[in-house]
């Protein structure tokens, strides 16, 4: 399952998540990416196991884009955090359970 997260510098020194529907402000840019890498991650894991997926792994890429100023120098403009989870099927079949439906859910 692959899930994104954004972060963005619309102005100097302030930086943006950008999570459900309401921006999270941040006065540093690390703490933003590190928040914005455990949602890819945590939303990523929960959507493959919803799916059925077991023995989860998640994978995380992260495109910057900066810009050069002549005067500041490198600046950050935005990030894009995508996480891939992936899992090998649940194949357990349980009493009463039809194959091929995931545990948890009803038919």
């Amino acid at each position: 399952m692959l899930y994104a997260s954004y972060a963005s510098q619309p102005e100097f020194g302030v930086f943006y998540l950008f999570h459900n529907e309401q921006p999270v402000i941040f006065e540093k840019l690390q703490p933003a990416l590190e928040k914005a890498v455990e949602i890819a991650r945590r939303e990523a894991a929960e959507m493959a196991e919803s799916a059925g997926a077991t023995a989860i792994e998640t994978r995380i890429k992260q495109e910057d884009n900066h810009i050069r100023h002549d005067i500041d120098g490198e600046l950050f403009v935005s990030a894009t955090i995508t996480a891939v989870a992936t899992g090998r099927p649940n194949c357990v079949v349980q009493a009463g359970q039809p194959m091929g439906i995931p545990r948890g859910t009803s038919v």
